[in-house]
């Protein structure tokens, strides 16, 4: 498998991995675009993409680590066992790799684009503004559910369902746009 190739696919790996992360289809409890199966996409696009950014090995044991937890709480799902208790932490750990996880891979993705991208593209530019505004976003989704299991917000629930909404919305925004930018950088690098 040539270079070209290796870049090619692994650039679409990517950029499937974060279809299933970001998008949520259930059946009843179960997820029928399971978190892990994006995370094994993350794995698949990091081995194909070492050679050409060499810290993205860097990143090969959270994302396991990551398609281990959310693989663990998608069978806890499977089996009609609903995650809670003891499993908040793992959770709330899961978040936070996946906080650094998706700086970083975005971060050395730009860099690939940056050697890669037709001219006057500024597909770098955009994925390196992909990765700041979801960081933000991951940020104030993680405090936002820290801040309200701690305070009793049945007074301010509107205020509360408003807020998750609005932040879901743009996070999903931002990562249809972050999806086509990898999949418009696919198409440049497959030629």
């Amino acid at each position: 498998m040539g270079e070209q190739d290796k870049r090619c696919r692994g650039i679409g790996r990517a950029a499937w991995g974060y279809f299933f992360v970001f998008f949520s289809l259930k059946l009843g409890n179960l997820e029928l675009l399971p978190d892990f199966a994006g995370h094994l996409l993350f794995l698949g696009a990091i081995a194909l993409l070492t050679e050409e950014e060499r810290t993205l090995a860097l990143l090969r044991p959270i994302s396991i680590l990551l398609a281990a937890l959310s693989g663990l709480e998608w069978a806890a799902a499977l089996l009609g066992q609903a995650p809670e208790g003891l499993w908040q932490l793992p959770e709330m750990v899961g978040s936070l790799l996946f906080l650094y996880f998706n700086f970083q891979f975005l971060t050395d993705l730009a860099r690939i684009a940056a050697r890669h991208q037709p001219p006057e593209t500024a597909l770098d530019q955009s994925l390196l503004r992909c990765r700041t505004t979801m960081t933000l976003i991951q940020t104030a989704l993680i405090l936002a559910g820290l801040l309200f299991r701690r305070i009793d917000f049945a007074r301010f629930e509107l205020l509360r369902l408003v807020c998750l909404v609005l932040l879901a919305l743009t996070g999903l925004c931002v990562g249809l746009y972050m999806m086509a930018k990898l999949f418009r950088l696919r198409r440049s690098l497959c030629g």
